[in-house]
């Protein structure tokens, strides 16, 4: 994760010469692509961030509001996440 303390975007950066297909394959257990989406796991997401207390109630607070604005999957499993071509 490269900006861990930002709590109001999430995305995931494409490296040039990666295509979606390979984005798929590059997330392995993180999460998977669909269609123009990533979904991510939330508990490895959670996982990857320090073991700080504020940090982990601002993650949650950050699921809570993509839940709300229907971002969350219906297990409550994953997140949706943008795909960030301004890297390419």
């Amino acid at each position: 994760m490269l900006e861990v303390n930002s709590f109001k975007a999430l995305a995931v950066r494409l490296q040039a010469g990666l295509n979606t297909e390979g984005l798929d394959a590059a997330l392995g257990s993180l999460g998977r692509m669909e269609g123009t989406r990533a979904w991510l796991s939330i508990t490895a997401l959670k996982a990857l961030g320090p073991d700080e207390t504020a940090w982990k109630s601002s993650f949650d607070a950050m699921i809570s509001y993509a839940d709300g604005a229907g971002w969350v999957s219906q297990d409550k499993a994953l997140v949706r996440a943008h795909i960030d071509l301004s890297e390419r």
